[in-house]
């Protein structure tokens, strides 16, 4: 089945590096999430040429698409337009591709911290872009504000947190106190503890991109932080998933797992 999804990737990959089409605002998120699972395929198949070319040529494409000296949003051509949202899969992305050998320069990486940094306020949230600026809620469609609060998640703080793990500068830690940022990972980690996964019949706090990064980020970051949030995506998940004949169905027929970006 892996092999399958890496094949048909590599399939509809273009001459570009791009896998699929461009779709508008979604483009880079596609191409992100799609390298960073191709990547991850290449670390554990690490002699196959074919999928080891196909990687490289998606990770040109990120670096072409890169913003000068900062990082990415929505455009495959710079320009000048940067977002956390976007970033953080960029990041998850290359270094899956340089764990697996592929070059990625060092300054990409350096150049994502200092954006996370500038995006950090005090209390240790994360905001999304230089409009909204430092600290601000992820952003929400307006006819979302109310069905989708934006204040029951904490997104772009768990992104945060994970991508600082996967920078450089935590090579070779034996623990996170060791880290040069670790006191504003730990106030990172901390709103996480205050924003636990929690399923409702409405879906208002549902938000499937805030799991799943605040999954990665507590299950590095460990401690309280992990005993805490664990049972709780548990209960939301696992009690919640859908067996038989309605498997895949949107419980009660509403839409849940908000993502961050309209």
């Amino acid at each position: 089945q892996l092999m399958r999804a890496v094949r048909w990737l590599t399939e509809v990959q273009g001459e570009t590096g791009l896998y699929g089409e461009e779709t508008g605002n979604t483009t880079l998120y596609n191409h992100g999430i799609a390298t960073y699972a191709m990547a991850e395929a290449l670390v554990l198949s690490p002699e196959e040429a074919e999928l080891r070319e196909s990687v490289a040529r998606a990770v040109s494409l990120i670096l072409r698409a890169r913003n000068p000296y900062t990082v990415w949003r929505y455009s495959l051509e710079p320009n000048g337009d940067n977002d956390t949202s976007v970033t953080s899969w960029m990041v998850l992305a290359l270094r899956a591709a340089y764990d697996a050998g592929v070059d990625v320069p060092a300054d990409v990486f350096r150049d994502a911290e200092d954006w996370l940094d500038t995006m950090t306020d005090a209390r240790g949230r994360c905001g999304y872009n230089m409009e909204s600026g430092a600290g601000s809620r992820p952003p929400r469609p307006r006819v979302r504000l109310e069905s989708h609060p934006p204040e029951q998640t904490e997104s772009l703080t768990a992104a945060a947190l994970f991508c600082r793990m996967l920078m450089p500068a935590a090579a070779g830690l034996e623990q996170w106190q060791d880290h040069p940022k670790v006191g504003i990972m730990s106030k990172h980690a901390k709103l996480l503890r205050a924003c636990l996964p929690r399923w409702t019949e409405d879906g208002s706090s549902c938000d499937f991109y805030y799991w799943y990064m605040g999954t990665m980020a507590a299950s590095e970051w460990g401690g309280k932080t992990w005993k805490l949030w664990r049972p709780a995506v548990e209960a939301a998940l696992v009690g919640q998933q859908r067996r038989g004949e309605d498997a895949g169905a949107l419980r009660g027929g509403q839409e849940v797992g908000l993502g961050t970006d309209p």
